[in-house]
């Protein structure tokens, strides 16, 4: 299956997005990367956000690539127990899309951040701007994101 997962961090952000890149590229190889993103944190006040995406084809089952990013997320240094929901963190990874190429396996729905938030949905774009899905109205994500108004969050693509 491919695997969309949508990475953020706004503590030491460029090392700790490294550093997960990284440890993802030594469980799936390759990575498509989408650009990165800044953001200002939503919910709570904090430094800015660098969020992007990955996307990575694997055979692993969901649940698998789930506690494979828990890992990482370990790794690179999220304490899970001593965080609020809404608070700075050195990572997030993020499950955003499962597309189905060869599994039976069930897949769960596309995450709702990438309806709602432009930090989600702007870098999936970068890498998969022709899917479609009844979360976003059956639009490519690219014409959600034309159509779409992802009030007061501002978002700026970083340069290459």
């Amino acid at each position: 299956m491919q695997v969309f997962l949508g990475l953020g961090s706004n503590l030491y952000a460029e090392k700790h997005l490294d550093l997960a890149i990284q440890e993802l590229t030594g469980i799936y190889g390759e990575l498509r990367q989408s650009k990165r993103y800044k953001t200002a944190a939503i919910g709570f006040k904090g430094p800015d956000f660098l969020n992007m995406v990955v996307a990575f084809n694997t055979t692993h089952r969901v649940a698998e690539v789930t506690i494979e990013t828990q890992r990482v997320e370990r790794t690179v240094g999220r304490i899970r127990e001593a965080e609020s929901s809404t608070g700075s963190r050195a990572i997030d990874i993020d499950l955003l899309l499962f597309e189905r190429i060869t599994t039976k396996e069930p897949l769960p729905e596309p995450r709702a951040d990438i309806r709602d938030y432009a930090y989600a949905a702007l870098p999936l774009a970068d890498l998969n701007p022709d899917w479609r899905h009844v979360l976003i109205n059956e639009l490519t994500l690219s014409e959600y994101i034309q159509t779409h108004s992802f009030e007061n969050q501002p978002i700026e693509p970083l340069a290459d």
